[in-house]
């Protein structure tokens, strides 16, 4: 399969447990605990910034040029506490 060299990404943040869908081609994804809670992503640990700090851990899954991710959702859970849990995730897809 040949894909377009041309990409788009697209941003969107979490508050809650859930399933998110894999957007189709997409050949990269980051993962960035904006909260002040560890979140969980498909079993990966993202610990919350530290105090004074908004951004915590941040994990990206890429391909190589020409790949796309064939997994096609990702749970993501929040555990019980934190008053300001949130998950930015931006995939990055060819068009």
């Amino acid at each position: 399969m040949r894909v377009s060299n041309k990409f788009d990404y697209f941003v969107n943040n979490y508050f809650a447990t859930q399933r998110v869908e894999i957007m189709p081609y997409c050949n990269g994804i980051t993962f960035t605990n904006l909260g002040d809670t560890t979140i969980t992503v498909d079993g990966m640990i993202l610990y919350p910034g530290t105090i004074g700090s908004i951004i915590g851990d941040s994990r990206t899954i890429g391909g190589n040029e020409g790949e796309i991710l064939a997994k096609k959702q990702i749970t993501i859970t929040f555990p019980v506490g934190g008053l300001n849990p949130n998950l930015e995730v931006i995939q990055k897809i060819y068009v």
